[in-house]
């Protein structure tokens, strides 16, 4: 079984062609838990940016 941040990023790969409640059941995740993933991802994206 793939572990949280993996089944985090196929959700993401995926979203575009599935429902992420559909997703997020599949991958036996809390919706909340990836949105809250990508809420934080994004931060990260931009503190590495700032930091170039």
């Amino acid at each position: 079984m793939p572990t949280y941040p993996d089944r985090y990023q196929i959700i993401e790969e995926m979203k575009d062609r599935y429902p992420i409640t559909w997703l997020a059941e599949m991958a036996k995740i809390q919706r909340s838990g990836y949105y809250k993933w990508l809420k934080n991802s994004k931060v990260s994206l931009r503190k590495q940016d700032d930091i170039l």
